[in-house]
């Protein structure tokens, strides 16, 4: 079996890590530990992913709530807590991008406690993240669980928003 960037991987990738040291201004890991850090930029104008394909600058708010942007779900992709991703969709009209953004930075978003176990890759793993089109609730009291939770609440809520109306939609009412 082959893992991210080739490496060979076994049937148990990925293990779980400790994380190591500070990852940002609002979030510390120490020992799979994750604290909020007092004082942290929660949802306001701070731009947490720049959209590779149009270049727009993206607000967790924006990202939760933002017509044109469309989650898809969430995977591990490496081990540890700069593992796990969420994709979403950029619909807006000339981008069309698919974009990530590492679950670390959604924790503003997050509601719930936070548990320190990271089980991807053990037995107590349901699974669910090593698959991007798995909108499956995990019932571990794993690390990744209530970002998993929040994902399939994004993906029930853009569902029923209005969905943008597409360039190729747009030349087909131009030529009617």
């Amino acid at each position: 079996m082959v893992g991210p960037g080739g490496a060979a991987r076994s049937a148990a990738w990925p293990p779980p890590v400790p994380g190591a040291g500070k990852l940002n201004t609002r979030l510390e890991v120490s020992d799979n530990s994750v604290r909020r850090a007092k004082g942290g930029n929660s949802m306001t104008g701070m731009t947490v992913k720049q959209c590779p394909g149009c270049g727009a600058c993206l607000t967790l708010q924006q990202i939760r709530d933002c017509d044109d942007i469309r989650p898809l779900g969430m995977q591990v992709i490496g081990p540890g807590l700069k593992g796990g991703v969420a994709y979403f969709n950029h619909t807006r009209p000339g981008c069309g991008t698919t974009f990530v953004v590492p679950v670390i930075e959604l924790i503003p978003l997050i509601t719930e406690p936070i548990p320190d176990a990271i089980l991807t890759g053990t037995e107590s793993c349901e699974r669910h993240c090593l698959t991007l089109a798995d909108l499956g609730e995990c019932g571990q009291p794993c690390l990744y669980a209530p970002f998993r939770r929040l994902i399939i609440s994004m993906v029930e809520q853009s569902a029923g928003r209005p969905q943008p109306v597409t360039q190729a939609e747009m030349a087909h009412t131009d030529s009617a």
